[in-house]
């Protein structure tokens, strides 16, 4: 995440970038065939049409009543590259370029601008759609080599703070940061720490990035020492900046480009501010 240190055995794992926005209508079939065409000359060519469920709750004004539950059936379209390595995801309402094989942030964006251009040339209400809001998404996940321990490789800022107090043996534990950057920014750093189980890893992505349809999910190239943990435990760490459109601007009047290098550049600060030097030697 450095243009400065080239980190060969980066614990990036899962990058995200996400547009949404308000809903379009159905797509054409003709407009579908259309983002087929152009996202596999970009390098997307498997189209896997799937579906998604969204829940609504109804409240009645009798606070008695127990909410109801409706539960609608949503497309979406997801444009896979060659090796289930990075994906294009389209929905009505969402535009998402995910990827397990990063190669620095300059060539992730400049392939995220090309989607934002296919999706406003093939589809004729997508410029004029409002936005919600732009979100970029790291996930790294620190896993000790032999001699290593979590402790060392992260700073203490994120660590989750010991309990003294009481002789017991720690297990696991999470922190949350929400920070502020801008008027319209925030930027989210969560990091777990994890138990291994039998010297396995037992989680490598956050919940809500566990893919229940197979067809739409992505594969994760790891190292040899996860094969079998050396530590007890591992960390996970989960950033994510988001721009909120609070005024909801159609996406033609938004400088897309430049808020989304603004919001790369503070995760990458934070990414370097928290890792040790131990780490950046490790990890070289």
């Amino acid at each position: 995440m450095s243009d400065i240190q080239v980190l060969k055995q980066a614990p990036l794992i899962h990058v995200v970038a996400q547009l949404s926005f308000s809903a379009l209508p159905q797509l054409e079939q003709a407009e579908i065939e259309a983002l087929h065409r152009e996202f596999a000359a970009i390098g997307f060519p498997d189209m896997v049409e799937a579906s998604f469920n969204e829940v609504q709750l109804s409240f009645s004004a009798n606070i008695e009543d127990s909410p109801q539950r409706v539960s609608h059936k949503n497309q979406r379209f997801v444009f896979k590259a060659e090796g289930d390595r990075s994906l294009v995801e389209f929905r009505k309402g969402q535009l998402i370029l995910k990827t397990t094989d990063y190669r620095g942030h300059a060539e992730f964006l400049t392939q995220w601008f090309k989607v934002i251009t296919i999706c406003s040339e093939c589809l004729p209400s997508f410029k004029q759609a409002l936005l919600h809001d732009m979100t970029l998404r790291y996930i790294d996940l620190i896993v000790p080599k032999e001699g290593e321990v979590l402790q060392n490789l992260i700073k203490d800022t994120l660590l989750p703070a010991a309990l003294t107090v009481l002789d017991a043996q720690p297990l696991f534990g999470s922190t949350t940061k929400i920070l502020r950057t801008a008027p319209n920014c925030q930027l989210r750093i969560a990091f777990s720490e994890i138990p291994a189980k039998e010297q396995r890893l037992t989680k490598i992505l956050p919940d809500d990035l566990a893919e229940p349809d197979p067809r739409c999910s992505l594969s994760i190239k790891g190292f040899s020492h996860w094969e079998k943990l050396a530590a007890p435990s591992y960390g996970l760490l989960d950033a994510e900046h988001k721009y909120i459109a609070s005024h909801k601007p159609a996406l033609s009047n938004v400088k897309i480009e430049e808020e989304y290098k603004l919001l790369y550049q503070s995760i990458s600060s934070v990414f370097w501010d928290l890792i040790t030097e131990e780490a950046k030697s490790s990890w070289s």
